[in-house]
């Protein structure tokens, strides 16, 4: 973000979390804003007979954290917080 702006978009790519197991190719290119099969993107998956009872374990979980200046100049923390910052 430029002061409060959002300028552009950035997936976190990786598979910190899963440590290597179900780690997939991400077929979506978000700077194309399009599928894209030679996607080098890589992301942690669950097969769906993995989700437990009631698919309780493949409930999506979606993190935001922010870069760059709000609209008062002031810098944005919570990108620090990101999940690849704990590998």
């Amino acid at each position: 973000m430029v002061d409060g702006v959002v300028e552009s978009v950035t997936f976190d790519e990786g598979c910190d979390l899963c440590d290597g197991k179900g780690c997939v190719q991400n077929q979506f290119n978000a700077t194309a804003g399009e599928i894209d099969p030679s996607s080098q993107f890589q992301s942690c998956e669950t097969k769906t007979s993995e989700c437990g009872a009631q698919n309780k374990n493949c409930d999506l979980k979606i993190y935001v954290g922010w870069t760059g200046t709000d609209a008062d100049g002031n810098f944005l923390q919570s990108a620090n917080l990101r999940l690849s910052r704990f590998t």
